[in-house]
Order: structure tokens, then C-alpha cells, then sequence
């Protein structure tokens, strides 16, 4: 027993420091940084505040800035950023000014820091994305909108007016207009198929960000069904539909 013990300590005294806990120390001036299980100061006490590890980084500040650093203190995200907060899937959601990308926790840029908008998950993993436009009281209008994946895919870059899902009670696109987003609005359905506009031309892209119909300005696709695509169009007072064959 005491010989497997011996075994066993020796094991976690030669783990990496990444695989054990660091907590958030202070020094004698209120300092932040992070020390061991034993007390050992392994970042040094040189910010203002310290939140604790995760993903291997820790999220720290300095007057209204924030940045990243690792177990043996490196900035993997400098001390410039007014929001660093988790997002996706070991992402996290950073913005300097009016402009937010995502970084890894490596420090990696998933997508530079550009974008008027990047807003919350749904729960299949895909946020809405936009770039340009005016904000105002944290809503953004006239910009161009996307669809982002949980990995920081642009699955549809920022280029449409308006993108929108489709009503499951009858197969259009939701009236609603969502060129005026805000930070907490989100995708409501899968998102197997979403209609996007550009202007008054409508093309249909499936979840992969596949176009499967084409961008026509000449009518208004609902959501397709066994592989065909229905659409109306309207020309004055008459309203014609048809099929769109998305297979052949």
C-alpha cells in the first residue's frame, strides 16, 4: 500500500503544471497574478485583477483592458482588449473599440477583429455575424449579416442584408426584418435551411453554407422539402409559384 502511494505521489509531482489547478494570488500591494497548489507564485502579481483558470488561461486586467495569459505568464492575448469572454467551443469572443473577432485560447485569431457583431449560440451551435452597419444602445442596423459555427466557421460570410429562418407553420421566411440586431438575439431554429437576402434577391443556403438555389431577384423561395424548393412571385397584383429542383 504505502509503495503504491509512493508510486502515485510521484506521478502527480511530475504532471505537467497545465493538468493541476492555479488559483489567483495577491501580493502585498493588492496585486493579481496566480500561484500553485503550494503557494508558489507561478505569474507574477502584476495585474489588477485575475479571474480564475480556465482552458488553460486565465483572464486578466488592468484599468478597463483585458488580456490572456498562460501557466508560465506569456500574454497569449495582450492587455488591449475592453471584452474577452468564453464563446463556442474553446473560443472566446474578444473587442476592441466597437469591433470583435474570436481568439483560441492559444491566442490564435479564429477571426480577425472586425466585425460590428458576433452574437450568442443557439443550440446547434450557430450564432448570427455582421459587418458595418451603426450601432446604437447595443442594437447594430444596416449591416451585413452571417451566420458563424460554435468553431468560428463563417458558415455564411457577412454579406446579406437580412437572414432569415423559416416559419415551421408555413414554410416562409419569418417577416420580421433582423437587419437590426443586438448582442442577445438568437438563431431560434437548426438552421437545416436559411433564407438570405440580398437587397430584393433571395437565395437559399443550407447549414453547411451551401447555396442550393440561385440568387434571383425575381422571387421568394420557401423552405424546401424533398428536395424541391417552392417559390412565389409576385408581379403587381398577381402571384404566380412554382418549384425549384435542387437535385438535378
Amino acid at each position: 500500500m504505502v509503495r503504491n502511494f509512493l508510486i502515485l505521489a510521484m506521478i502527480v509531482a511530475f504532471l505537467p503544471l497545465s493538468s493541476q489547478t492555479l488559483k489567483v494570488c495577491t501580493d502585498e500591494k493588492g496585486r493579481c497574478g496566480y500561484s500553485d497548489l503550494q503557494g508558489n507564485v507561478v505569474v507574477l502579481c502584476k495585474y489588477e485583477v485575475a479571474f480564475p483558470f480556465c482552458n488553460g488561461v486565465g483572464k486578466v486586467g488592468k484599468g478597463e483592458k483585458f488580456g490572456l495569459v498562460d501557466i508560465s505568464g506569456n500574454e497569449v492575448l495582450p492587455v488591449k482588449y475592453e471584452e474577452i469572454s468564453e464563446w463556442g467551443n474553446n473560443l472566446y469572443r474578444i473587442r476592441s473599440g466597437n469591433d470583435y473577432g474570436l481568439s483560441s485560447a492559444t491566442g490564435e485569431l479564429k477571426l480577425p477583429v472586425k466585425y460590428s457583431m458576433i452574437g450568442r449560440l443557439n443550440n446547434v451551435g450557430k450564432a448570427y455575424i455582421t459587418i458595418g452597419g451603426n450601432e446604437k444602445k447595443g442594437v447594430i442596423s444596416g449591416a451585413k449579416v452571417g451566420i458563424v459555427d460554435a468553431d468560428g466557421h463563417l458558415l455564411i460570410p457577412p454579406q446579406y442584408t437580412a437572414v432569415k429562418e423559416f416559419s415551421p407553420a408555413n414554410g416562409r421566411p419569418f417577416k420580421e426584418a433582423n437587419n437590426n440586431l443586438a448582442q442577445y438575439d438568437t438563431l431560434k431554429t437548426a438552421c437545416e435551411y436559411l433564407s438570405c437576402f440580398d437587397g430584393k434577391k433571395n437565395v437559399i443556403i443550407d447549414g453547411q453554407g451551401k447555396a442550393v438555389t440561385p440568387l434571383t431577384d425575381k422571387a421568394v423561395y420557401l423552405l424546401p422539402t424533398s428536395g424541391m424548393c417552392g417559390f412565389t412571385i409576385q408581379d403587381g397584383s398577381v402571384i404566380s409559384s412554382g418549384y425549384w429542383d435542387m437535385i438535378n
